[in-house]
């Protein structure tokens, strides 16, 4: 009987052993599938500090692909929950989080962003950038001549080029928001041909050169990408009229206060940046002139090709108002310009980036072609 007592007590001990190893190992499974969602958490996390980088960024990563300690015991049998295992809530590094940002500022494609207004610079960065454009319009248009008592029916045909410079700056400041002032000025050609029956009776040519450019602007970040919401950015600018102009006709577009904001909205997609703004301007009255007031749309694209390099295109509208003199419209003044813009950049040095756009007229009113080289320069 005895030896029938033991036997059973070693059956029951072996069915208990069992039992509780197969308890440990789904213990075990649980815990470990548990750590491995706090560690994709983790990971989540950096992307988001990172989004945007190419592939071979984040592979260099070495906060997101280090590999995991070892486990030295199942936080169940040394006594520990799952929560305290400090692998899984171990928090990202400030310096980390610095480094990450400070690489991502470094890239084409947020360079390019701040350059077009789409994205703001970071608290007291401050970047300058010397611009250069030219553009080129050619206008068709009927009118009528009239000689004593006789009248004429011509075609006029105007040629226009200019050569624009500008100079901005920018600060980044506090409650993610952005200061910044341009100054600039311009050199125009102008021909302008009349011809009665196609054949040429008249043609004038004249140049000016204007100093007229003076712009500041300010920007806030209203809202940030999150699901579907995309980032918001909203700026203000006020154009003053200083600076001089000398030859005739010169038609800078300056000469008035101006006063106008936009919205932008930007949605990225690795590697793409999706961008869409309204605009309003609207100038003030002077001298018995007024300008009509501006109402502007705009949507491109960018695309990181590299972490030194990007694209972008874009299309943007722009419907003028008709010109008011002593408080009267001039008909036929008012004015629909819509461009395409294709773009690149690419960084030049440490701190430099170049870019180069190229802008079509798709409409009457815009200019036929235009160019722009810019080369903006953190300090």
């Amino acid at each position: 009987m005895t030896a029938a007592v033991c036997m059973a007590a070693f059956v029951t001990g072996l069915h208990s052993q069992a039992a509780f190893a197969g308890a440990t190992v789904q213990e075990l499974e649980k815990e470990l599938q548990e750590r491995d969602k706090k560690i994709d958490a983790l990971e989540r996390r950096l992307d988001a500090i990172e989004k945007n980088l190419s592939s071979s960024d984040r592979s260099a990563r070495p906060a997101a692909t280090a590999p995991m300690a070892p486990m030295a015991a199942s936080p169940a049998l040394a006594g520990a929950s799952p929560a305290s295992s400090p692998a899984a809530e171990a928090p990202v590094p400030p310096e980390a989080e610095a480094a990450a940002q400070a690489v991502l500022a470094e890239r084409a494609l947020e360079r390019t962003l701040v350059r077009t207004g789409s994205t703001l610079l970071g608290r007291y960065q401050i970047e300058i950038q010397p611009e250069i454009s030219f553009e080129r319009q050619e206008l068709n248009s009927p009118a009528l001549v009239v000689n004593g008592s006789t009248i004429t029916a011509v075609n006029q045909r105007l040629d226009r080029d200019e050569l624009s410079y500008r100079v901005t700056a920018r600060v980044g400041l506090p409650w993610e928001s952005q200061f910044e002032a341009t100054v600039g000025g311009a050199t125009a050609h102008r021909q302008l041909q009349t011809f009665v029956g196609g054949v040429p009776t008249s043609d004038a040519k004249d140049t000016s050169t204007a100093f007229n450019l003076l712009r500041v602007g300010f920007g806030k970040t209203l809202m940030h990408e999150k699901g579907l919401r995309p980032d918001l950015i909203a700026h203000v600018r006020w154009t003053a009229p200083v600076g001089s102009t000398t030859g005739r006709n010169a038609d800078f577009g300056g000469g008035f206060n101006r006063i106008g904001g936009d919205l932008v909205a930007i949605k990225r997609q690795d590697p793409l940046v999706f961008v869409a703004g309204v605009g309003y301007d609207h100038a003030l009255e002077r001298r018995g002139l007024k300008p009509g007031d501006e109402v502007s749309a705009s949507l491109a694209v960018f695309l990181a090709v590299s972490p030194e390099t990007s694209m972008r295109f874009g299309v943007a509208a722009k419907r003028a108002g008709e010109f008011e003199e002593l408080g009267q419209s001039v008909p036929g003044s008012n004015q629909l310009a819509a461009v395409l813009t294709i773009g690149a950049s690419t960084i030049l040095g440490a701190k430099t980036l170049v870019d180069f756009a190229l802008d079509v007229g798709l409409t009457d009113d815009a200019p036929r072609f235009g160019v722009t080289l810019a080369m903006p320069f953190q300090l």
